[in-house]
C-alpha cells in the first residue's frame, strides 16, 4: 500500500510540473511575454538562440527561425525619453538588414510585446523625441551609389503603427562621373531638435563636391573641393499631414 501511494504521488507531482509548464509555455505564447531575468541572463551569458526564436515568434517572423543562428541580438535596457518602461532588442542579418523588437515592462518580472521596426540598416542609436521615436543608423551599399552613408531616421505612430516620418543623412559619401570628371559628393549635417510646445527640427546641412586630380609628383589620384554650400532648414510638424514640413529655409 505505501508504495503505491508513493507511486501515485510521483505521478501526481509530475502531473502538475508538466501542467504548470504547459501554462507557462501557453501564457508565453499567447501573452508575447519574455521574463525580464531571462531576458538579461541570456544577453550576459551570449546564450541567446532561444531567445531570438521567442522574439521571431513574437513579431511574426516564423519563416527567420531557421537562420536564428546566425543572427545578433542586442539588449537595449534603457532607452533615453522612452515612455512606458521600454525596452528594445536589435536583432541583426548577415545581410545588413535590421528591425527592433520593442517590450513594455509591464511588472518587475516580465516584458511585455509592444512593437516591430521592419526595414532597419546597422543602428548606431535608439531615443525617443517627444512622441517620435528616433533611429540613428548607417549603411555601406554600393548599390545605392553611397560610399558611407550614416542617417538618422523618425517614426510616429499613426493608426496604431509606427510609420517613417522623417529620413535624413548626417554624413554621405559618393562617387559619380560627369563626363570625363570623376567627382566626390560629400554631405555633413548637423540635427537638433528645438525646445518649445510644437515638434521642430534644425538641420544644417553643408555639401562638398570635389574633382577627382592625378598627381604627377606621386602618381597617385587626389580630391580638390571645386564647390561647397551650406544651407539652414527648420522642419515642423503638421499633425493634420502626419509629417515634418520646411518651415524656414536660408
Amino acid at each position: 500500500m505505501k508504495k503505491i501511494i508513493n507511486l501515485l504521488s510521483f505521478f501526481l507531482v509530475i502531473n502538475i510540473l508538466v501542467l504548470g509548464n504547459l501554462l507557462l509555455v501557453r501564457y508565453n505564447n499567447n501573452l508575447n511575454i519574455i521574463p525580464v531575468s531571462y531576458a538579461k541572463s541570456s544577453n550576459d551569458n551570449n546564450d541567446n538562440y532561444n531567445l531570438i526564436v521567442k522574439i521571431l515568434k513574437d513579431t511574426n517572423k516564423n519563416n527567420f527561425i531557421q537562420y536564428a543562428e546566425y543572427i545578433n541580438i542586442n539588449f537595449i535596457s534603457t532607452i533615453p525619453n522612452a515612455p512606458d518602461n521600454k525596452v528594445a532588442f536589435i536583432l541583426s542579418l548577415p545581410q545588413k538588414v535590421s528591425f527592433i523588437a520593442f517590450y513594455d515592462q509591464i511588472s518587475s518580472n516580465n516584458y511585455k510585446f509592444s512593437f516591430v521596426i521592419d526595414n532597419l540598416t546597422n543602428i548606431d542609436n535608439i531615443y525617443y523625441y517627444k512622441n517620435f521615436l528616433v533611429i540613428e543608423q548607417n549603411e555601406n551599399n554600393s548599390a545605392s551609389g553611397f560610399i558611407e552613408r550614416n542617417y538618422l531616421e523618425i517614426f510616429y505612430k499613426i493608426e496604431d503603427k509606427y510609420q517613417s516620418v522623417f529620413n535624413r543623412n548626417t554624413y554621405s559619401s559618393k562617387l559619380l562621373k560627369d563626363n570625363s570628371n570623376n567627382l566626390q559628393f560629400i554631405e555633413n549635417a548637423s540635427i537638433d531638435f528645438l525646445e518649445g510646445d510644437s515638434s521642430r527640427i534644425l538641420c544644417v546641412t553643408t555639401t562638398i563636391v570635389n574633382k577627382e586630380k592625378l598627381s604627377l609628383l606621386n602618381n597617385s589620384k587626389e580630391y580638390i573641393e571645386i564647390k561647397k554650400d551650406t544651407k539652414k532648414e527648420i522642419y515642423k510638424w503638421n499633425l493634420q499631414n502626419s509629417k515634418f514640413e520646411i518651415e524656414e529655409l536660408n
